[in-house]
């Protein structure tokens, strides 16, 4: 998921940019030519969390940075639905459905996060809006320099890292490159539940 991309700015729709990458995977997978958004972040964010429409989980707007209020907790996120058939669920970046204990990744079905609960921080010093430090590994807080792009790139490799050693125990990463090198190829005795993209 990209912020601010226009679905007609990329060259897969008929766009000016050329992202090679993407056009590689609508050309092996789906390209969605009909889909409806909301105006802002976290309606939007509910709407992908839990597969509906934002208003039947009441976040209609932005949630404000002292907000009470968040995705409820009866409602069922990707991460609650894909966890019991065995994915591994983390969320890497920004969250901005609750800031609340009940309402953050760890008590929406993620077992992994890193980043931040509001709306927005400053880069550096990870202050939100009411400049309280927002930057969390877990429901520990981070009071770390590093910017935040590029601790969210970490962070990311960090979580990649640890799913891929779950499923490959002998697997080494380094940098870009990984080598598994106790990965069997489809169609082998591999058990189903232990198949797929990012499974334990």
């Amino acid at each position: 998921m990209a912020d601010d991309l226009g679905y007609g700015d990329l060259g897969v729709y008929g766009g000016k940019i050329s992202t090679p990458n993407i056009k590689a995977l609508a050309k092996a997978g789906v390209r969605f030519t009909d889909f409806h958004t909301n105006a802002s972040c976290s309606p939007t964010r509910a709407a992908i969390m839990t597969g509906r429409y934002a208003e039947h989980s009441k976040i209609i707007r932005a949630l404000p940075v002292n907000a009470t209020t968040g995705l409820p907790p009866a409602e069922v996120t990707i991460a609650e639905a894909l966890k019991p058939a065995g994915y591994a669920t983390g969320l890497v970046g920004k969250w901005h459905l609750g800031h609340l204990d009940k309402f953050s990744p760890l008590g929406q079905g993620f077992e992994y996060f890193f980043g931040f609960l509001t709306g927005s921080i400053d880069y550096v010093n990870h202050l939100d809006a009411s400049g309280h430090l927002d930057w969390w590994r877990m429901k520990t807080a981070l009071p770390n320099q590093e910017y935040s792009t590029t601790a969210i790139t970490n962070g990311d490799r960090f979580y990649t890292k640890k799913c891929v050693q779950a499923l490959f125990p002998r697997s080494r990463l380094s940098g870009g490159a990984q080598t598994l090198s106790g990965a069997r190829r489809p169609g082998n005795s591999r058990t189903k539940s232990t198949e797929g993209s990012v499974r334990r």
